[in-house]
């Protein structure tokens, strides 16, 4: 599943090269792993780069949310 719910701050220029980039999120709702895919404006069209991702886990815990950070292949 992808979140539809975002902010202005999945948009930007995330890795310096002039084009809007945008960090789209996708999760199992019976998993608390998530994964966060990198993808870059060309052509009028958003295109993912599957090399570029952070994997990570949502943690629960007192009310708080934190994060676990599981993998990360960013650059």
């Amino acid at each position: 599943m992808t979140s539809i719910y975002g902010s202005e701050r999945n948009f930007g220029d995330f890795n310096s090269d002039g084009k809007l980039d945008y960090l789209e999120t996708s999760y199992n709702q019976f998993d608390p792993i998530y994964k966060t895919v990198f993808t870059s404006l060309d052509n009028y069209e958003f295109k993912k780069d599957q090399n570029k991702y952070i994997i990570f886990e949502k943690i629960l815990l007192c009310n708080k949310i934190s994060t676990k950070i599981m993998e990360k292949k960013w650059w």
